[in-house]
């Protein structure tokens, strides 16, 4: 009889135990009750902006608004069909077209909820936060870039007509929120010396303030040297001068470093195309953040569209015509006649900038691995399709996977990577402002 109470009395002790850790919640999952209690929740919780807070790899026919398209319908890129924005056409906006105020709410419950972890101070929760903080920081930029005044919200608003009814801030409050934004990503966020890890880093949050401050600084001296209607109003030259010292600042921490360095093998023929089409460059000295596709269950169109010259798009005569001699002197007078008097000599690597031939298709040049039509003669410019479509005469060579092993023609099975920041972009946007930035400095002389 003893025994038959004890062997109960441990059985109920057991199940009393196994109710206890039922009413635990599981590591890493979102809690209605306490959200974020723990770093792994933050985490996991932060991933669905890596979706949409970059910049995504693709190609539509005709282009379309991934990095490989993002220059259609310009004077770099023409397409089948016409920029609606440049013909008059495009429709007002609405607010239904400002989907990322979706993310910032998202973001913004994230950061009102940060006192319930206990991780407070650690690594990892640094981490999170200062990828809260660059996030919003890009989907108000993103915006910004479109908009111009815009609503800066930063905090979840009640789901009521009035509480949502407030007015665009001016360009400058909204930008000097934006720069906020990643100089808070910029303390928290950790230092890496290469992008294997594919999550925002210092650098990324350095490299994203040089371009957002620089886009400012010269969009205001620019449209208020020209008296127009589209810069703000209460801006001062001081003020500008300041967006062109931040834009310096954020460069030259990520050159001062000496972890970056620009792409090179010593093949200066194909280097700077394989940095565009390679698929895993995550121990690239060049790239600061990228992308990556494996072709599976992540891909997307570049090669399907582009591996067979057409496309429905076209690099524009003026693109080509911009490209520096090889001696590095502009393309005109009698060199330009006569490069063409025959289809591909302007594009050759001993008359022209070696980075021309591995932009623009040249004849002879491979596009795809197997045998059926490997090789590139001639722009396809009639065609049924438009993967046998060219617009100008000039087919687009860089993000083409020529030497890819998946499948070549199948929708969304291309792994080309959708590379978000580069060192030379920081050197870019350094080089863009050294003329601003050193004339008022030499001015305070």
């Amino acid at each position: 009889m003893k025994k038959k109470n004890i062997l109960c009395g441990i059985v109920l002790i057991c199940g009393l135990t196994a109710c206890y850790d039922l009413d635990k919640a599981p590591k890493g999952v979102l809690s209605t009750a306490s959200p974020f209690s723990s770093t792994g929740e933050m985490t996991n919780y932060l991933d669905q902006f890596y979706e949409s807070g970059l910049r995504s790899q693709g190609f539509d026919a005709g282009g379309g608004n991934h990095i490989a398209g993002s220059d259609t319908r310009s004077d770099n890129l023409a397409s089948s069909s016409v920029n609606t924005r440049l013909a008059g056409e495009m429709a007002l906006s609405h607010a239904t077209a400002l989907s990322n105020y979706k993310a910032i709410r998202n973001l913004n419950y994230l950061l009102l909820n940060l006192d319930n972890t206990s991780e407070k101070g650690t690594a990892a929760y640094n981490q999170c936060v200062g990828e809260a903080y660059y996030f919003r920081a890009w989907y108000y930029y993103r915006m910004f870039v479109d908009y111009g005044e815009l609503t800066w919200i930063d905090k979840p608003l009640d789901p009521n007509i009035e509480a949502m009814l407030l007015p665009r801030d001016s360009r400058t409050v909204v930008a000097d929120h934006i720069l906020d934004d990643l100089d808070k990503a910029i303390s928290l966020l950790r230092e890496r010396n290469n992008s294997a890890s594919m999550r925002v880093h210092k650098d990324v949050a350095r490299a994203l303030k040089s371009e957002v401050a620089l886009f400012e600084a010269t969009w205001e001296k620019y449209h208020k040297a020209e008296g127009d209607e589209f810069y703000d109003k209460s801006v001062t030259d001081e003020k500008i001068r300041d967006y062109f010292t931040q834009a310096a600042a954020a460069a030259e921490e990520v050159m001062k470093r000496g972890v970056w360095k620009v792409y090179n093998t010593g093949n200066t023929g194909n280097d700077y195309r394989q940095l565009f089409q390679t698929t895993d460059l995550s121990n690239n000295s060049e790239v600061l953040w990228f992308k990556k596709y494996d072709g599976d269950k992540v891909g997307n169109n570049v090669n399907r569209y582009l591996n067979q010259g057409g496309g429905s798009i076209g690099v524009t005569a003026s693109l080509v015509d911009d490209y520096l001699t090889i001696d590095g002197k502009p393309f005109v007078g009698e060199q330009r006649v006569e490069a063409k008097k025959v289809f591909g000599n302007e594009l050759l690597p001993t008359v022209r900038d070696p980075r021309l031939a591995q932009t623009v298709c040249t004849p002879g040049q491979q596009l795809r691995p197997d045998d059926a039509a490997p090789f590139y003669v001639v722009p396809p410019l009639i065609g049924s399709s438009s993967y046998n479509q060219n617009m100008t005469g000039y087919s687009l060579l860089k993000h083409v996977q020529i030497d890819y092993t998946g499948s070549l023609d199948a929708e969304f099975k291309g792994a080309t990577p959708a590379i978000q920041f580069r060192y030379a972009d920081v050197l870019l946007n350094y080089a863009e402002l050294w003329p601003n930035w050193t004339e008022q400095r030499m001015r305070k002389r």
